[in-house]
This record gives structure tokens, C-alpha cells and sequence, in this order.
């Protein structure tokens, strides 16, 4: 079983340059194994400080960037909860 969580990081990086720009990126993705989903990433929480927008806000352009579904091998969906969280789902064929 692979560890997906530096893949996650980078894709989170990358949406979160594509959305906000590069220096946005710098801000840590937070990502965790969660309840919800098979990891959560709460960027969009300390991002939203700095960006001066709703976090859910934030959170839902990151998404919009992620690859995900047919578009990715590691993602199978993101989905923006909460008050701003990212929830991401791991397709199985990407840990077995």
C-alpha cells in the first residue's frame, strides 16, 4: 500500500497555484486522514486568512482545479465540506 499522502500534496499545491497563484501555495495543505472521506485537507482554512474570502469559497476553487474522477489516477473525488474543508477520496486501484 502506497502512502498517497505527498501525491495529495502536490495536486493540492498545484489546484491551489492554478486557483490563487504561486505564492498562495506556500500555505501548508493540512492534509489528514478523516471521517468523512479517506483524507480531508484544510488549506482552504488558513488560506482564506490570507486571501480575505470565505473559506468555503476558497475551498470550492481549489476543487474546481483538482483533478479528479477519469482526470486523475490517485483522486476519485474532492468535495468541498464543512465550513471549508477538502474531502478527498482515494481510488482503490491507487493502494492496492
Amino acid at each position: 500500500m502506497i502512502d498517497p499522502q505527498k501525491p495529495l500534496r502536490e495536486r493540492i499545491a498545484a489546484a491551489v497555484t492554478a486557483a490563487f497563484g504561486a505564492d498562495a501555495a506556500q500555505v501548508d495543505a493540512a492534509i489528514h486522514r478523516s471521517a468523512h472521506a479517506d483524507y480531508q485537507a484544510d488549506v482552504a482554512l488558513a488560506l482564506a486568512r490570507r486571501l480575505k474570502q470565505p473559506p468555503r469559497d476558497v475551498a470550492a476553487a481549489i476543487v474546481a482545479h483538482l483533478p479528479a474522477g477519469d482526470l486523475d489516477d490517485l483522486i476519485s473525488a474532492a468535495a468541498v465540506s464543512g465550513p471549508g474543508f477538502i474531502n478527498l477520496t482515494i481510488k482503490d486501484a491507487a493502494i492496492d
